[in-house]
């Protein structure tokens, strides 16, 4: 297809085949047959973007079999309804004459057809976060159930004067077991606080480990990432750019590489640390990441901070919400203490009593630090 044929002139092509309904989507389309003849997209991503519409899908399945003419191109759409890929059919004496194929069955693209780069960016991120950190730094056998308290006074909600009222104690609580369903319904942007010690990390991993399955299992999710806020403040850029030099930093993705994910939304942000900025730089940093959320609507992300420091911020996050980490109550101590006390001391172990009293002082530990267990 000539590079110069205007995208209103397809797109006016189609409006003459489309069902009135379907008729929103011919500028869309057009792009789409434009960029994919001229390899700007990948098959790949227009497929992930087909999936993603369902008017879309409607509109070029109503389609199959027909076909359109330009001053510089003919496009055929393909009557082969089986889902699964888009081909193209190349040079004719000049001019390309494109088969548009969308094959709609229940076959989603498989995992394996995941854009390579997206892959070994996977692949990095969970090496590093899960496998070298959190199931070294917190054994299965020694975590602690956190409880999370919703706190939406924390964000710059839509209906904020509506929150006002709210007293903390009267917010529902939820376990770190539903940490993914938390994220999923503050539309995945969500503000977590604690104190020190009291497991925020370890949370916004925990995080990372089920989102990380997620994108395992279905190529439409996205790649969730860890970035640390605090090397934000040595150069204070636009938050875009300062994501695209971290990966480039620590996940060796190629700075166009990781432009290019940027700009197709295929990154989830869990961005910790961000009572680490420089107090000086903090209410600057929470201006870049709403400036960046304000320019990218569709941005999903998680942000990690200490209480304390956040509330001395001048500006608020404007996120979907925002939860708190609460500390252990003595009867959830005293049950990790049953669980796990007698299970790792050894049976020369001299006697019960100082086995008593160690347990004493890991309860004065736990109170303090309700996020991590001690080790043995």
């Amino acid at each position: 297809m000539n590079g110069t044929e205007p995208i209103q002139q397809i797109a006016s092509e189609l409006d003459h085949i489309l069902p009135p309904e379907l008729r929103q989507k011919s500028e869309l389309l057009a792009n789409l047959i434009r960029n994919l003849s001229e390899d700007v997209i990948s098959r790949e991503q227009v497929q992930l973007l087909v999936q993603k519409d369902v008017l879309l899908q409607q509109a070029i399945q109503s389609l199959h079999g027909k076909s359109i003419s330009t001053a510089h191109s003919q496009v055929s759409f393909g009557s082969n309804n089986q889902f699964g890929d888009i081909n193209i059919k190349d040079v004719i004496q000049g001019n390309k004459i494109i088969a548009f194929n969308y094959f709609a069955s229940d076959n989603k693209i498989t995992p394996d057809r995941r854009l390579r780069s997206e892959k070994t960016l996977l692949d990095r991120v969970k090496y590093i976060w899960l496998t070298n950190y959190l199931e070294r730094s917190t054994p299965q056998d020694q975590k602690a159930s956190l409880t999370l308290a919703d706190y939406p006074n924390a964000v710059e909600l839509t209906f904020q004067t509506q929150y006002q009222e709210l007293d903390l104690l009267l917010q529902p609580r939820f376990s770190t077991d539903s940490i993914i369903k938390l994220f999923d319904d503050r539309a995945r942007c969500l503000l977590i606080l604690g104190a020190p010690g009291s497991g925020k990390t370890t949370l916004l991993l925990e995080l990372l480990r089920e989102l990380a399955k997620r994108a395992e299992q279905d190529v439409i999710e996205g790649i969730p990432v860890v970035l640390n806020l605090s090397s934000w403040a040595e150069k204070r850029m636009k938050l875009e750019d300062w994501i695209v030099k971290e990966i480039s930093l620590h996940y060796r993705v190629p700075k166009r590489e990781g432009r290019k994910l940027l700009k197709n939304e295929r990154l989830i942000f869990l961005l910790d640390g961000l009572d680490e900025v420089k107090m000086s730089y903090r209410a600057t940093c929470v201006e870049a990441i709403n400036a960046f959320h304000a320019e990218n609507l569709n941005a999903q992300m998680a942000v990690c901070s200490r209480k304390i420091d956040y509330e001395m911020i001048s500006r608020k996050l404007q996120l979907s919400g925002a939860v708190l980490i609460t500390p252990l109550s003595t009867s959830q101590v005293r049950d990790i203490l049953e669980n796990w006390t007698f299970a790792k001391i050894p049976s020369e172990a001299p006697s019960r009593t100082r086995v008593l009293d160690a347990r004493g002082q890991v309860y004065g530990f736990l109170m303090r630090s309700p996020g991590s267990m001690p080790s043995p």
